[in-house]
């Protein structure tokens, strides 16, 4: 055994260890959030006419910002349009934001 701890120390010892779980636990969930809440905004941002979706057309007013080229964009927007109705929802538009990089538009 690598120490020897009493009864005492040991229970201290879980304590440590639980509340920096807890702490570890507490951040990843507050990231998730805020990731969350960003990639909604984006979408958002993209989504000009407010129908919950989008366009390849509001794909590219956005994009072409971050420098990326129609042939580009036409491969991602195929790629991430998962079931080929020509528009990405939300859950597509996360992975679609994702292989793009990531990255607020701006100004936001």
């Amino acid at each position: 055994m690598f120490f020897d701890l009493d009864a005492t120390n040991i229970t201290s010892l879980r304590k440590m260890i639980i509340y920096r779980i807890l702490t570890v636990c507490t951040f990843f969930s507050l990231f998730y959030h805020f990731r969350k809440t960003e990639l909604r905004k984006i979408f958002e941002k993209f989504d000009k006419d407010n129908n919950k979706t989008i366009s390849y057309d509001e794909a590219c007013t956005v994009l072409k910002d971050f420098n990326f080229t129609e042939t580009e964009i036409k491969q991602l927007f195929q790629i991430h349009d998962k079931n080929s109705d020509g528009v990405l929802n939300y859950e597509e538009f996360v992975h679609f934001w994702n292989a793009c990089g990531g990255k607020a538009p701006k100004p936001f």
